[in-house]
Protein backbone atom coordinates (compact mmCIF):
# COMPACT_ATOMS: atom_id res chain seq x y z
CA UNK A 1 0.00 0.00 0.00
CA UNK A 2 1.24 3.37 -0.87
CA UNK A 3 1.53 5.96 2.01
CA UNK A 4 -1.18 7.99 0.01
CA UNK A 5 -4.66 7.17 1.18
CA UNK A 6 -6.10 4.45 -1.07
CA UNK A 7 -9.90 3.71 -0.50
CA UNK A 8 -11.49 0.74 -2.68
CA UNK A 9 -15.00 1.13 -2.97
CA UNK A 10 -17.28 -1.06 -3.45
CA UNK A 11 -21.09 -1.45 -3.19
CA UNK A 12 -22.92 -3.62 -0.48
CA UNK A 13 -23.66 -6.32 -2.14
CA UNK A 14 -19.88 -6.92 -3.08
CA UNK A 15 -17.97 -6.21 0.47
CA UNK A 16 -14.04 -6.41 0.98
CA UNK A 17 -13.28 -9.73 3.14
CA UNK A 18 -10.81 -7.79 5.24
CA UNK A 19 -9.37 -11.96 5.78
CA UNK A 20 -8.33 -12.06 2.59
CA UNK A 21 -5.41 -9.09 2.47
CA UNK A 22 -3.00 -7.48 4.59
CA UNK A 23 -1.55 -3.73 3.89
CA UNK A 24 1.75 -3.27 3.17
CA UNK A 25 3.50 0.15 3.20
CA UNK A 26 5.70 -0.16 -0.15
CA UNK A 27 6.70 3.20 -0.16
CA UNK A 28 6.04 6.93 1.38
CA UNK A 29 6.75 10.46 0.20
CA UNK A 30 5.20 9.95 -2.87
CA UNK A 31 3.00 13.04 -5.05
CA UNK A 32 0.26 11.25 -6.43
CA UNK A 33 0.77 6.98 -6.70
CA UNK A 34 -1.61 5.59 -9.31
CA UNK A 35 -1.38 2.07 -10.16
CA UNK A 36 1.06 -0.62 -9.58
CA UNK A 37 1.85 -4.27 -11.15
CA UNK A 38 3.26 -7.03 -9.75
CA UNK A 39 5.95 -9.11 -12.35
CA UNK A 40 6.79 -12.78 -11.85
CA UNK A 41 10.45 -12.23 -10.64
CA UNK A 42 8.56 -10.32 -7.76
CA UNK A 43 9.48 -6.58 -8.73
CA UNK A 44 6.86 -3.83 -8.38
CA UNK A 45 6.52 -0.96 -11.26
CA UNK A 46 3.95 1.84 -10.28
CA UNK A 47 2.82 5.08 -11.70
CA UNK A 48 2.52 8.53 -11.00
CA UNK A 49 -0.47 10.40 -11.94
CA UNK A 50 2.73 12.90 -12.91
CA UNK A 51 4.16 10.62 -15.62
CA UNK A 52 6.46 8.80 -13.40
CA UNK A 53 7.66 5.00 -13.71
CA UNK A 54 9.21 3.82 -10.95
CA UNK A 55 10.50 0.19 -9.78
CA UNK A 56 10.08 -1.63 -6.39
CA UNK A 57 13.01 -4.15 -5.80
CA UNK A 58 11.51 -6.21 -3.37
CA UNK A 59 14.69 -7.60 -2.34
CA UNK A 60 16.78 -4.08 -1.20
CA UNK A 61 13.13 -2.16 -0.77
CA UNK A 62 15.30 0.29 -2.64
CA UNK A 63 13.14 2.31 -5.35
CA UNK A 64 14.50 3.54 -8.68
CA UNK A 65 12.50 6.11 -11.37
CA UNK A 66 13.27 3.74 -14.52
CA UNK A 67 10.95 6.50 -17.04
CA UNK A 68 9.17 9.71 -16.83
CA UNK A 69 6.71 10.58 -19.49
CA UNK A 70 4.99 14.01 -20.31
CA UNK A 71 1.85 14.15 -19.68
CA UNK A 72 -0.97 16.47 -19.91
CA UNK A 73 -2.38 17.60 -16.38
CA UNK A 74 -5.26 19.54 -17.94
CA UNK A 75 -8.84 18.70 -17.51
CA UNK A 76 -7.93 15.92 -15.14
CA UNK A 77 -5.51 14.45 -18.02
CA UNK A 78 -2.82 12.15 -16.36
CA UNK A 79 -0.98 9.19 -16.32
CA UNK A 80 -3.96 6.81 -15.13
CA UNK A 81 -2.95 3.21 -16.39
CA UNK A 82 -0.09 0.86 -16.05
CA UNK A 83 -0.14 -2.83 -18.09
CA UNK A 84 3.34 -4.93 -19.25
CA UNK A 85 3.05 -6.77 -22.62
CA UNK A 86 2.57 -10.52 -22.76
CA UNK A 87 6.13 -11.04 -22.74
CA UNK A 88 7.11 -8.65 -20.53
CA UNK A 89 9.40 -11.30 -18.63
CA UNK A 90 11.32 -12.55 -21.51
CA UNK A 91 12.04 -9.67 -23.20
CA UNK A 92 14.51 -6.70 -22.91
Amino acid sequence: MFSTPWFVVIDDDHALDQSRSEPTVISTGLTRPMELTVVEDGRIFFIELEGLFNLLDPDDGRIQEVGKLTVTTEQENELIGLAMGPGFATTK
